[in-house]
C-alpha cells in the first residue's frame, strides 16, 4: 500500500527506522496522502504474460513513485502538529 524510492541503501535503511517509529495513526495518513481508497496498486501495474509476470503500465506506476517522492518530503514527525 506503500513505498518509496529512495537513493542509496544507507537512506533507506535510515528512512526504514524513521517509520518504524511513528504512530500508526501517522503511518496510515501516509498511506492515505497517497492513496485515498487504501487500494493495492501493485493489481494494477503487472500482469501474466506468456506465464512470465510483467509490468502493465510503466507510466502509472513511475507517476505514483515520483508522487510519493514529493509526498515524503512532508513527514509528521518534522511537523509542528
Amino acid at each position: 500500500m506503500y513505498y518509496e524510492k529512495i537513493e542509496g541503501m544507507d537512506e533507506c535503511i535510515n528512512r526504514e527506522k524513521q517509520l518504524k517509529n511513528w504512530h500508526r495513526d501517522w503511518k496510515i495518513n501516509l498511506i492515505r496522502e497517497g492513496n485515498p481508497e487504501m487500494k493495492d496498486l501493485s493489481a494494477e501495474w503487472f500482469i501474466i504474460q506468456d506465464g512470465e509476470l510483467v509490468i502493465a503500465d510503466r507510466a502509472r506506476a513511475k507517476a505514483y513513485f515520483e508522487k510519493l517522492n514529493r509526498n515524503s518530503k512532508s513527514d509528521p514527525e518534522t511537523s509542528s502538529g
